[in-house]
């Protein structure tokens, strides 16, 4: 993950009021791929 994903992903989520951990943007991250992959193939 390069910085400035990294600063945008930081950012909404302190939209949310949320503050993440690397664990749990990962997660977040890989079930949208997932899903996301699964929607267009």
């Amino acid at each position: 993950m390069n910085e400035k994903e990294r600063s945008e992903l930081d950012m909404m989520a302190q939209r949310f009021g949320l503050s993440l951990s690397e664990e749990e943007i990962g997660r977040i991250l890989n079930g949208i791929r997932k899903k996301t992959i699964e929607k267009y193939l």
